[in-house]
């Protein structure tokens, strides 16, 4: 008979003694046992999201399933859960189709008119700067990008927490909010928009993607490096594009990307606005990259005043439909523009420069 306190002996085949004890580690082999240094190479491999700016947005929702993956993964264990908080947490997002706990988000266009399915983006919005900054404020360490749609009904109130919420996140350096609302609504609102932000600062951001009427957001950026306009705002008038430019000069001069800045109806409004857009990018120090959005062929003399942007090196021009441009017109002037650079002496200060030119099958 054997002693209650003797151990007893099993073979080497004995399922039971292939089981771990009280004192063993579990997951010692596969991939749990790898060291984060490796769990993180992984993680990395990710396929990426492209970085926000007026056009990314399609491709930012083709990778949909990003963050539902990064959930799960990090709801399975502990050891996935400390690497892929990380990744999950680098960016704030809440777009249409985006797949959240209680169902996709509405796309815009349902939207409109149907005031309670915009509140379902702004109470995912509002939980996940909860989570950042209030359940887990250690998270906010981890926010790089704040990607979001902002709905009409919701505006003030999500706008308020969205500016003091971004105080607290030191590396994030990449912003885009777009207005899910009207340009007429949005103009009402511009003045509450422009003053939500002022009471803070935002040294840390490089990169905002926002409506160029937002420049009480954009003058709170002194460390701004690109700008772009989002796509709902190339349909203003260019004046307010000239106001949006001088704004951010002044208090973002360090600036090295514009774009895309829409110059509209040239005709209407005066011939000279295209120069008033190139005599405020030139006093840009640091300029490298501009991108117009132009409804008419410039001059000669317009691209050498551009051609005279110290720093400038890529000068991109998109052209609208409005006047029903055609697509041979441009091939002409651009084949013209592209002689007069290589034969024309007046050009030769900026050898080093780069024209692309393309068109845009919807108006500005």
């Amino acid at each position: 008979m054997t002693s209650t306190h003797e151990v007893q002996s099993f073979s080497p085949q004995s399922p039971i003694q292939r089981m771990p004890g009280p004192f063993t580690a579990c997951n010692t082999q596969g991939l749990l046992s790898l060291p984060d240094e490796i769990l993180l190479e992984i993680f990395n491999s990710l396929p990426g999201l492209p970085i926000p700016s007026a056009r990314k947005k399609e491709e930012i929702q083709a990778h949909g399933h990003r963050r539902p993956t990064l959930e799960a993964l990090s709801q399975t264990c502990r050891a996935l859960r400390r690497v892929s908080l990380p990744f999950l947490w680098e960016r704030i997002e809440v777009f249409s189709g985006m797949q959240t706990a209680k169902g996709p988000l509405p796309p815009v266009m349902e939207y409109r008119g149907l005031l309670s399915r915009g509140r379902l983006h702004a109470r995912e919005l509002l939980r996940q700067l909860e989570v950042v900054t209030i359940r887990e404020p250690a998270f906010a360490d981890f926010v790089r990008i704040i990607d979001v749609c902002i709905p009409e009904d919701s505006i003030e109130t999500v706008l308020r927490e969205l500016a003091r919420c971004m105080t607290l996140m030191p590396n994030l350096h990449t912003i885009q909010i777009c207005f899910m609302s009207s340009h007429t609504f949005f103009m009402k609102k511009r003045s509450m928009i422009n003053t939500v932000f002022k009471p803070y600062t935002y040294p840390q951001i490089k990169i905002a993607c926002v409506h160029s009427q937002a420049s009480g957001l954009l003058a709170q950026c002194p460390n701004m490096k690109a700008f772009h306009p989002m796509k709902s705002a190339w349909r203003m008038i260019s004046l307010n594009s000239v106001d949006c430019l001088k704004s951010i000069l002044e208090n973002s001069p360090a600036v090295e990307t514009l774009g895309l800045l829409p110059v509209r109806v040239p005709r209407i409004i005066g011939s000279d606005l295209f120069e008033q857009f190139i005599s405020i990018a030139s006093r840009f120090r640091n300029l490298r990259d501009i991108h117009f959005g132009l409804d008419a062929f410039p001059t000669k003399s317009d691209m050498k005043l551009l051609w005279k942007i110290p720093n400038l090196h890529v000068i991109r021009i998109t052209f609208g439909k409005i006047y029903q441009l055609t697509e041979q017109e441009v091939e002409e002037w651009t084949e013209e523009m592209r002689i007069a650079i290589h034969e024309d002496p007046d050009f030769a200060v900026g050898k080093d420069k780069e024209l692309i030119v393309s068109t845009m099958s919807d108006q500005f």
